[in-house]
């Protein structure tokens, strides 16, 4: 997975919503190509990926809400919220939207996510293999059809997720999608509604806490501009609880992908390695306008350099070089590449390789990558020996 930092850049859009906005902090999962781009907010996100944890047995639905835009031939969607249907039953043969499930969801939507609208549906299937059979096709087209609606299907057990689109009489699935942060008060207002004392804190991953700890300080910096209360003193604090955070997370050994993002959020530049290529990030300074309520265009602020060189760190005592050099060896050598083909996905290389998912993190960890993301036929990846 590749993180990227983008400038916000204001479009008027041709035929809806006037000016849109691209969020400022966001991730790429998977490759995101072709004219349509999907933007899923880390609220939604978290909260989908949760409902899919906790039903590892029973298939579950849900509605996706935001705003469509488009421009020059391509489209924006941009998933705001995501509404559970705890009450519908759910299966690759049964999946049926009744009059009382959709007064239930327009309820919600008029009593939590005001001028946000349908533009999607996500489907929970554990156990089932990441295709669309025939009743999921008619489901989809009796009820979100269009090309400005999409499909987010995902199974917990092999931690796989993927929206599909309509296109030519069939759902295609896309190659990737956006996740960006925002403060997004109505998906947490219906968050903590649903699971009563809803907390970050609450049974999060090690890496998942991580990027709520980012978010939470991304929130408290803007509160702190909007109010105008920078002071030296407050510029300190910032700098040096970034420092401390950034250590943490090196020590406890998912420091590389989440510390290199945090290190964005708060300002600083950052060469991120990725795949040989060296990527310099730099998050710009927005004014205080509108919030990623709009959707946008990307202008990457990161630009590819070739490196032939890897970076190096320099030691504190002559004496510490050759240790340096001589681990350095060793971690090599104790590495191996692996091509991925058609099928694979991260847990079933872990199980073919180490014989369970004893070693998945540390693969995660090797390449910067996360348990669900997509990897695709011809990529190379790194295995622990």
């Amino acid at each position: 997975m590749i993180e990227i930092v983008y400038k916000e850049e204001k479009k008027e859009a041709e035929g809806n919503e006037g000016i849109f906005r691209l969020p400022k902090n966001i991730r790429q999962i998977g490759e995101c190509r072709g004219n349509r781009k999907i933007y899923l907010e880390d609220y939604a996100y978290t909260f989908l990926r949760r409902l899919g944890e906790e039903n590892r047995e029973r298939g579950r639905a849900g509605i996706l809400l935001g705003q469509y835009n488009w421009l020059d031939g391509v489209s924006y969607l941009f998933i705001k919220s995501a509404l559970d249907i705890e009450e519908m039953e759910v299966s690759r043969e049964h999946i049926r939207f009744t009059d009382q499930i959709w007064s239930k969801v327009h309820g919600d939507m008029e009593k939590y996510f005001k001028g946000q609208e349908i533009l999607g549906w996500y489907l929970n299937l554990p156990g089932f293999p990441m295709e669309i059979n025939e009743v999921i096709l008619r489901a989809h087209l009796n009820h979100f059809g269009g090309n400005d609606k999409v499909l987010f299907l995902t199974e917990p057990t092999e931690k796989e997720e993927a929206f599909f689109t309509y296109d030519s009489g069939r759902l295609k699935r896309e190659g990737g999608f956006y996740v960006y942060y925002e403060k997004n008060e109505p998906m947490q207002g219906y968050m903590i509604d649903r699971n009563g004392n809803f907390s970050e804190e609450k049974e999060i991953p090690v890496q998942d806490k991580a990027v709520a700890d980012f978010r939470k300080r991304i929130e408290e910096k803007q509160e702190a501009r909007e109010e105008g209360k920078r002071s030296p003193l407050f510029g300190l604090t910032a700098v040096v609880a970034a420092a401390t955070l950034i250590l943490a997370l090196s020590y406890t050994g998912i420091g590389g992908q989440a510390a290199d993002f945090f290190r964005r959020l708060t300002g600083q530049e950052e060469t991120v390695p990725v795949d040989g290529t060296s990527v310099t990030a730099v998050t710009e300074e927005p004014e205080a306008t509108a919030e990623p309520s709009q959707a946008p265009e990307a202008t990457p602020a990161a630009t590819p350099e070739a490196t032939a060189e890897p970076t190096q760190t320099p030691a504190a005592e002559p004496s510490g070089a050759g240790d340096e050099d001589q681990e350095a060896a060793e971690t090599s050598a104790a590495v191996q590449e692996y091509t991925v083909v058609q099928g694979d996905t991260l847990t079933k290389i872990c199980r073919q390789y180490y014989g369970n998912l004893g070693r998945l993190a540390e693969i995660c960890a090797l390449n910067g990558i996360q348990e669900g993301d997509i990897i695709f036929p011809g990529q190379k990846i790194k295995l622990p020996q």
